[in-house]
């Protein structure tokens, strides 16, 4: 089965207070993803991980990755390339590793994926990104207005999806009542 996650940020306190996460610490941010991970994800399944996966923390990112079910495919965000592409072990320990990819899955869906929103993916393609949290009007990104209206533009971001890898059906489900939230 494959999954969807984007931007765990392991180890990263600043992101509790920056996003508005639920949880009181870094070690029980770590420990609930960690968990509602492997409560989902078996050995044989693939997560898809759209960059971020951690940031600023005091373990390396191959203490994370070892507690984590599944191949893990990681499309690289900007925080990765300071941390995790900085860990020989960690690289070693992920399925792949590329900064976008395109692939068709098993019920024949076209699917883009990268860490930063595309305002103009390929036609009849499933566009999927991280990067921009559960924030509505994100800075640095003119084409945010069209990006949050197309229904094949998908939300990775754990905030978005209850802060654990998603199916595909499911992510298209919660970024139908993101939308709906943004429309207000």
């Amino acid at each position: 089965m494959d999954f969807y996650i984007s931007d765990t940020h392991f180890g990263h306190a600043g992101i509790i207070g920056l996003c508005e996460r639920p949880f009181r610490s870094v070690d029980e941010m770590d420990h609930a993803l960690i968990d509602n991970w492997n409560a989902r994800v078996g050995a044989d399944d693939d997560v898809w991980h759209l960059g971020d996966f951690a940031y600023r923390g005091d373990k390396p990112c191959a203490h994370y990755l070892s507690k984590l079910n599944g191949r893990i495919h990681l499309l690289i965000g900007n925080h990765d390339q300071t941390t995790l592409m900085r860990e020989p072990e960690a690289l070693a320990m992920l399925a792949s590793c590329d900064f976008a990819t395109t692939r068709i899955d098993g019920l024949n869906r076209r699917i883009w994926m990268c860490h930063y929103p595309l305002a103009l993916p390929p036609k009849r393609t499933w566009a999927l990104y991280g990067h921009v949290h559960n924030d509505a009007n994100p800075e640095g990104f003119p084409a945010w207005p069209l990006v949050k209206t197309m229904d094949m533009a998908l939300n990775c971001c754990v905030e978005v999806n209850g802060y654990m890898p998603v199916t595909f059906e499911e992510l298209v489900v919660n970024n139908e009542r993101l939308r709906k939230e943004w429309r207000g």
